[in-house]
């Protein structure tokens, strides 16, 4: 298992990435025990949301999330996908965008800087799906 790892944000939320030779959402309860696998690596002493990916083409992924404190799949994720992002971009795989399927749909991650990342825009669908008042 080849894991990169990469916090995102202030405070940072860690991520591990792994390329997958190809990604099917069919099949993620067979990729479940490598994503559980990771979670809890102890190599990774925070635990990580675990991304796992396909490249489909330059500048397009296929990603699937194992979120920890979720503790299973989520339908998108937007620190995983910028996560992503991050690591293509500074890996010289992608210049300034990408786009990233999830089983949710698709994000759009536009991505600014010269030596180092300056600001990361995330774009996609939206939906309310409950209401709590307090």
């Amino acid at each position: 298992k080849d894991a990169a790892y990469v916090e995102l944000g202030d405070p940072g939320i860690p991520h591990s990435v792994t390329f997958l030779e190809s990604l099917d959402y069919r099949c993620k309860e067979d990729l479940r025990p490598l994503a559980l696998d990771l979670r809890h690596d102890p190599a990774f002493p925070k635990g990580v949301n675990v991304n796992l990916c396909t490249v489909l083409e330059e500048g397009r992924v296929r990603l699937l999330t194992y979120e920890r404190g979720v503790e299973d799949y989520t339908l998108a994720c937007g620190t995983g996908s910028g996560s992503l992002a991050a690591l293509l971009w500074k890996t010289g795989q992608i210049t300034d965008s990408l786009t990233a399927e999830n089983p949710g749909g698709t994000l759009h991650l536009n991505i600014s800087g010269t030596v180092s990342i300056h600001a990361l825009h995330l774009e996609g669908p939206t939906e309310i799906i409950a209401q709590i008042s307090l």
